[in-house]
């Protein structure tokens, strides 16, 4: 494992700092460009490239979260609701990944993605969720948790997939929403990273690498995002949901 890193040095820098830009623009866990970009032109394993995806996100969630609540566009109680659930979800799904099948995750997962960019592009909201019910948000969190505990340890895709969607559903802005869900997805991402590490997936330090070479991209994605309309970066998350789901889309056609 140390092998590949040396070997593809460059090219895994240059992976997690891109993911890390992602992240910081989106809202979004950066295995959305990590995971593609090391499996496919750098020969890393699936489950490699999910660990490293994982400790990226780790490290450049950590960066992005602090931007975020300086300029006040973050809620820690939110994140605190989502982070409890989605951390001992992500943990079980880490743990359970090499037996589930993944056609049939992938094929949930991309329906989920299909209404999730709907509900953005659209700002759709049911009645009653604007309204400040502490039940519905704790209810709305805790399902948010559940899921994107499950999806970052069984399929390496970040919690921002799951908790953006529904927290602008829930009346946050898009800027909000986005680092909310940044700060939430810290710890779960860190858990299953190291579940994976411990398996041997990959080393330590390349776990490290991974966290530090993606924090180092956080703060122009999360600048650029920050400067940005809700209205734009609405669509450029929907544009990422979409690139999701086309990935998806892909891998469940090639069986």
């Amino acid at each position: 494992m140390t092998q590949a890193v040396r070997q593809h040095g460059p090219g895994f820098l240059v992976a997690c700092l891109a993911g890390g830009l992602v992240s910081g623009l989106t809202g979004l866990g950066g295995g959305t460009v990590t995971t593609p970009i090391l499996t496919a032109f750098l020969g890393y394993g699936q489950h490699a490239a999910h660990t490293a995806s994982l400790a990226a996100m780790a490290g450049s969630s950590a960066v992005f979260a602090a931007v975020y609540l300086a300029s006040g566009k973050a809620s820690p109680l939110h994140a605190a609701m989502l982070t409890g659930v989605s951390a001992v979800w992500a943990i079980t799904g880490a743990s359970v990944a090499d037996g589930v099948r993944p056609r049939p995750l992938r094929a949930m997962f991309l329906a989920f993605l299909a209404a999730a960019c709907l509900a953005v592009l659209s700002g759709f909201s049911p009645a009653g969720l604007r309204l400040s019910d502490p039940a519905t948000h704790v209810a709305a969190s805790a399902l948010a948790g559940t899921l994107a505990g499950l999806l970052s340890g069984l399929l390496g895709v970040g919690g921002g997939t799951v908790f953006v969607p529904v927290l602008v559903v829930l009346g946050f802005s898009q800027q909000a929403a986005q680092g909310t869900s940044l700060l939430a997805i810290t710890p779960s991402s860190a858990l299953a990273a190291c579940q994976y590490s411990s398996a041997g997936h990959i080393s330590r330090s390349q776990a490290i690498t991974a966290a530090v070479a993606s924090a180092l991209g956080a703060a122009a994605g999360s600048a650029i995002a920050l400067s940005l309309s809700a209205a734009f970066l609405k669509h450029i998350f929907a544009a990422f949901l979409l690139a999701i789901a086309a990935r998806q889309a892909a891998q469940i056609l090639r069986g």
